[in-house]
């Protein structure tokens, strides 16, 4: 059930025309806030600042059902080369970055008088995550499932399997981070891999991840695709080309294997694979 606060109950019901605007917020992992609205200007609201963005948001329909039943609101974000996140244009950070992904989004719809005075109220149209991202440089289909999705999780939720069922770090894992986690400076790079002055065996760092602390990059975090011979292959590319001396931080990731937790971690009391379990096509 949506709830209105007096003055929205008051307007609506005393006024045949008023003013409408959709109020959307991106919520990224790390806790930080993009917000737009459909409005041709600026909406001051809850404290907030939206940034009009009636030339760059669409969005798809949505619906409302008495029962649980998973929606999907589908947002499609055209931006052009001024529209910008930090230093890096938009769509660079949402398709080469993925800066919103699993990022939560709100749509809101807010209720006024007048485009110059803040809004009476709103209402909560829709709450989800970000599930798929696809899209070009001007035109990025961004699919978001409703909290819902939430009810799909496997039931039982541990299941008998070869490989650990945590994951790397986490708060059942316990594998200190920052114990593994090591320093380094570029020495030669491209968008796609770096070389650097960081030792350790070749794949150690797999599935592990790289952050930037200097340069062009600072900030950019990339998922470790293969770590041999001190340079790192990218699983994704970075938006720009890291120079000479550029450091960053990075840790191993983990294959949920026996010898990894053992070997890589000594965290071997946490594991929670059960490898010497045959497997179902084996024969009694």
């Amino acid at each position: 059930m949506k709830t209105a606060n007096s003055g929205l109950i008051s307007l609506l019901a005393s006024n045949d025309e008023f003013l409408m605007a959709e109020l959307l917020t991106f919520t990224l992992i790390n806790g930080e806030q993009y917000r737009w609205t459909t409005a041709d200007i600026d909406i001051v609201y809850g404290g907030n600042t939206y940034k009009s963005g009636s030339s760059l948001i669409k969005r798809g329909t949505i619906k409302n059902v008495i029962g649980v039943e998973v929606d999907t609101l589908n947002v499609t974000l055209m931006p052009s080369a001024s529209d910008m996140i930090g230093n890096i244009r938009l769509s660079t950070a949402i398709l080469n970055v993925g800066f919103f992904d699993g990022a939560s989004v709100e749509l809101r719809k807010v209720f006024l008088t007048d485009f110059l005075l803040p809004p009476v109220g709103d209402l909560i149209l829709f709450m989800g995550k970000v599930s798929d991202i696809i899209g070009t440089g001007t035109q990025i289909e961004i699919s978001v499932k409703s909290k819902m999705e939430v009810l799909n999780a496997q039931v039982p939720r541990n299941i008998y399997q070869a490989s650990c069922i945590n994951s790397v770090y986490d708060s059942i894992c316990q594998a200190n981070k920052s114990a593994v986690t090591a320093s380094g400076s570029v020495t030669s790079g491209t968008v796609s891999s770096i070389s650097s002055n960081v030792y350790a065996n070749d794949g150690y760092y797999n599935q592990g991840v790289l952050s930037f602390t200097s340069g062009i990059n600072a900030g950019i975090k990339r998922t470790i695709k293969n770590y041999s011979g001190r340079a790192f292959t990218f699983a994704l590319p970075l938006p720009n080309t890291p120079s000479v001396g550029d450091t960053f931080t990075v840790f191993p990731g983990c294959d949920n294997t026996l010898a990894t937790c053992a070997n890589k971690f000594g965290n071997l009391i946490h594991f929670r694979g059960m490898p010497f379990i045959p497997v179902p096509e084996t024969s009694i």
